[in-house]
């Protein structure tokens, strides 16, 4: 029995930076929440609105689970590829080989080539997570490295990979199983 080839990665925020300052912050709204609702000490001479302060708040901790829990999901196999922007994508997105006229995995970070980040994409936001434009898209979570997939209506999906050797290789094997069928 033949071993069916399949591709998985997880990528996960990994910038403790950002999670640490983001629960600082909430750690500061639950403070000044608890001392201007329970105690009736509001911090400084002039104390924002208690609905407007508990709006502010749940919208923080919401965010910061949202990070916690947002993950980068690209599943490759002889049907196509496979993709989801959990929590903006529920289920996987697929892309039938099919539908892909060309792939590659391009280097994303560099300047000469591509004049910056996703400059072959052409966004003004430069950061991770989903950047959508006419006739281009782009996820990213943490990564130097992407997927770019053209499609037959030259359409190109970029989805950002941290294990590049991996993916070629792997892409390399299916394309030679492919062409053997």
């Amino acid at each position: 029995m033949k071993e069916e080839l399949v591709f998985y990665e997880r990528q996960q925020f990994n910038k403790w930076w950002i999670i640490l300052l983001l629960v600082v912050i909430n750690g500061f709204f639950i403070y000044v929440n608890f001392g201007q609702l329970a105690n009736d000490k509001s911090l400084g001479n002039n104390p924002v609105d208690n609905v407007i302060l508990v709006v502010v708040s749940v919208l923080l901790i919401i965010i910061t689970i949202g990070l916690f829990f947002s993950h980068l999901d690209t599943m490759i196999d002889k049907d196509g590829v496979y993709y989801r922007f959990f929590p903006f994508h529920l289920r996987f997105k697929c892309m039938p080989w099919d539908y892909i006229s060309e792939f590659e995995i391009v280097n994303i970070f560099r300047p000469k080539k591509f004049g910056g980040r996703f400059k072959n994409f052409k966004y003004k936001n430069k950061g991770h997570g989903i950047h959508l434009g006419f006739r281009r898209r782009s996820y990213s979570v943490s990564g130097n490295y992407g997927l770019q997939l053209t499609l037959n209506n030259n359409r190109k999906i970029l989805i950002e990979t941290q294990t590049p050797e991996e993916l070629e290789e792997f892409l390399n094997k299916l394309n030679a199983e492919r062409k053997q069928k």
